[in-house]
């Protein structure tokens, strides 16, 4: 059972009332609007199909309609999710802590992975706070690491995951590799703030919350990136991390 079907057993009440209204697909994201008028955020990187076939379904429908194997069914899964955990009732937990920042609290020295191309793994290596900082792509440039060095992640001790492995289906496959000692923190607007996934070898959920979809599908529409976009609010949610 991968994370999502795992996730699927822990859903909030709400997501099996809620009512799919209209689905956006951009360039590498998708964005559900629901019948209550709540925003919910994903990447996309499957093949795009026929979306049409999901509006108007409660979330129980989508659950029932959609393929765990297929990455754009987990894609609308994922926004869907976050549109209900955009509500503040389900968020209580949360804090504005910038994740890439809480790095700096932990003592000099530690070693740092990237899963994914986030632009503060410079400002890391220039800090000299770290004693290594290494990047991991599916796709390597220069300097960079493929998936074969995944079983190098059990050395490090801050592991940051793009919650993009949540779509692709690669989440458990990087977290197999990680230490049980390690420091792991699922970001990106893509993660869904639910506390459950903190049972499943995450230290931190560092994720966003649509407050302004209208902005955001303006912004997306335009080619921006989740970072150039506006009407996010970026949220963690942690266990305790502090040594």
């Amino acid at each position: 059972m991968d994370i999502l079907q795992t996730i699927a057993t822990n859903l909030p009440l709400e997501f099996y009332s809620s009512v799919v209204k209209h689905i956006d697909v951009f360039r590498r994201s998708l964005l559900v609007k629901n019948m209550s008028g709540q925003y919910g955020l994903s990447t996309n990187c499957g093949e795009v199909e026929d979306r049409s076939s999901f509006i108007g379904l409660t979330g129980e429908q989508v659950l029932s309609k959609i393929s765990f194997s297929n990455n754009f069914h987990r894609s609308i899964f994922i926004a869907l999710l976050n549109s209900i955990c955009s509500q503040k009732e389900n968020i209580l937990d949360a804090t504005k802590q910038k994740a890439h920042r809480f790095v700096y609290s932990l003592p000099k020295g530690k070693s740092i992975a990237v899963i994914g191309r986030f632009p503060f793994v410079g400002k890391f290596r220039e800090s000299g706070h770290f004693s290594k900082v290494s990047l991991f792509e599916l796709d390597p440039r220069d300097g960079e690491l493929g998936t074969d060095c995944y079983p190098e992640l059990a050395s490090y001790d801050v592991i940051f995951i793009t919650a993009m492995t949540l779509v692709n289906n690669t989440f458990d496959h990087v977290v197999s590799f990680c230490s049980p000692q390690a420091k792991v923190i699922l970001l990106g607007p893509t993660t869904p703030m639910l506390p459950v996934l903190l049972q499943h070898g995450v230290n931190m959920l560092a994720g966003a919350v649509v407050i302004d979809g209208e902005n955001l599908k303006h912004c997306l529409s335009a080619g921006n990136s989740f970072r150039a976009s506006t009407g996010l609010e970026y949220l963690t949610i942690s266990r305790e991390l502090l040594p």
